[in-house]
């Protein structure tokens, strides 16, 4: 073998080597990565709360705040039980979504972008909790196609949620078959999720049931 040609095997081996080097550190970390991961995503006994027959586990973001799920379903809900308990709800809510066949989520078109975007989490949110087929739509016509629905269409057979904005505390009253949900800002969210506490039973008649 050429001098040349032994100084570019060695040079070739030592790349070699570097590489096989650096793959094998980025799998370390990678395996490193996906256990810290699984850690953060698979939070332990300590961190499950039940509420009467329902368990809700804390999942801590890495960006800071929570995500809380119910019975390891995907629902995501943004407070613990007694967190929403002040958000005030009509009584006659409850059946009305409970005897549903069908359930119209609306959103007002004249909210901000702002609230429509947390509507629109709000009612994906709702829609896997529910327990019951719902669909999106608008007090008015809109660029997303979807259909325009109101109060006056409320049934028995298919309730109107409809979210409307106001600027004070969170509530959700009941008119006839229509729930309505006023709200606006991160009240969205608090409305949602006791609106979800409500369906499932884990608040009952203003009160958390027994941890």
């Amino acid at each position: 073998m050429s001098l040349r040609r032994h100084h570019e095997h060695i040079a070739y081996e030592r790349r070699r080597k570097r590489v096989a080097i650096v793959f094998s550190v980025f799998v370390v970390l990678s395996m490193v990565g996906a256990i810290f991961v699984a850690m953060l995503y698979n939070p332990t006994a300590q961190d499950k709360l039940e509420y009467g027959e329902h368990e809700i586990d804390v999942k801590e973001l890495p960006g800071g705040g929570s995500v809380y799920t119910i019975d390891g379903n995907d629902i995501e809900l943004q407070h613990l039980p007694p967190l929403v308990t002040y958000v005030e709800v009509d009584p006659g809510v409850t059946p009305v979504l409970g005897n549903a066949q069908q359930i119209a989520l609306v959103a007002d078109t004249n909210s901000t972008p702002e609230d429509l975007a947390l509507v629109d989490y709000a009612r994906l949110q709702l829609t896997l909790g529910l327990r019951t087929p719902s669909f999106s739509a608008m007090t008015g016509e809109n660029a997303y196609g979807l259909p325009v629905i109101n109060c006056s269409a409320a049934s028995p057979q298919m309730p109107v949620v409809l979210f409307t904005a106001v600027n004070d505390t969170p509530r959700i009253d009941l008119d006839g078959s229509c729930v309505i949900v006023r709200a606006t800002g991160r009240g969205i969210l608090a409305a949602k999720d006791r609106l979800l506490y409500e369906r499932l039973g884990i608040i009952a008649d203003g009160q958390v049931v027994e941890e």
